[in-house]
């Protein structure tokens, strides 16, 4: 993996040198252009800030392109035998919606890189998010992170989710009244019986019954030692259709590498290491001998 990391570092360094070229060359035909016609300096400058932009945003892409031809492969084989990488991904808004995990609804979604693997016979997947909302003038980041998604073997019959304590999901949002409009059931919240759990999460679900069947005190250990170890957010989880979803909130992307940085093997491989553990680990959270993953 080092000589990957090498030869991207080697990248960055030239994409950078044309970067300075480029700009060099932008600047010594602009600036004359600028001073023989002041009233359109302005006009000059914009262009060739425009024309420096997109410098950089080519060797953006080559850098990327790069990295995820030589690194990205590497560092998912590194992470454990049987794992693939494609750099599509299969989760799609609609599903994202489905989780009914935030109360605002995206007006930008982006998925991509889905990393797959396979324990006890349990398909798991990890994609990376991103779900925006332009709200005037800014944009609004609704999710930025890694969704974990566990396939079982049948539908659930309800919908469940677990949410930040305090926080609004889609119960009361105007997505919530749509769907009771619509004749879809609404969530409501369910008590349970860890007030450790209850201190960080809240629980909404159309089935409180098959609810508390999911949260197991095993799961829920798990996922309060998961999210005590987190500074970046809190963690969610959604049991919908006939898989689980954790969000798992990051401000950085694993499978990019920044013009800005040295990539080295520590640097790519990150918390990815530790998402794809925790997978497992969610895994192991289930009794596999239960109906809940049998086709019945």
């Amino acid at each position: 993996m080092q000589i990957a990391c090498d030869i991207v570092n080697k990248e960055i360094g030239e994409q950078w040198r044309n970067i300075v070229i480029a700009t060099i060359a932008i600047a010594m035909i602009a600036f004359p252009i600028g001073f023989s016609h002041p009233d359109q300096w302005r006009n000059v400058l914009y262009g060739a800030l425009c024309l420096v932009a997109i410098v950089v945003g080519h060797a953006r892409r080559e850098v990327a392109k790069s990295y995820k031809g030589l690194v990205v492969h590497r560092v998912v084989k590194a992470l454990g035998d049987g794992l693939t990488y494609r750099a599509e991904s299969s989760l799609t808004e609609k599903a994202f919606l489905a989780m009914e995990l935030f109360a605002d609804t995206p007006t930008s979604f982006t998925s991509e890189d889905e990393i797959g693997g396979k324990k006890n016979n349990v398909s798991y997947s990890v994609h990376e998010v991103r779900a925006t909302r332009r709200e005037q003038k800014r944009t609004v980041v609704i999710f930025g992170g890694l969704m974990i998604r566990l396939d079982f073997n049948k539908n659930f019959r309800g919908r469940t989710s677990v949410v930040p304590n305090g926080e609004a999901v889609a119960t009361g949002s105007l997505l919530g009244k749509l769907l009771s409009a619509a004749g879809r059931e609404t969530k409501a919240a369910v008590r349970l019986e860890n007030p450790d759990f209850e201190r960080v999460f809240d629980v909404y679900s159309t089935n409180d019954q098959e609810a508390r069947y999911l949260l197991t005190p095993k799961l829920m250990e798990l996922v309060l030692e998961a999210n005590a170890v987190r500074s970046q957010g809190t963690l969610r989880l959604a049991f919908v259709d006939n898989s689980l979803y954790v969000a798992v909130p990051m401000t950085c992307n694993y499978f990019e590498a920044s013009l800005s940085q040295t990539v080295t093997p520590d640097s790519a491989v990150g918390e990815l290491a530790e998402v794809i553990a925790f997978a497992e680990r969610l895994v192991d959270a289930f009794d596999l001998e239960t109906r809940l993953w049998s086709r019945a």
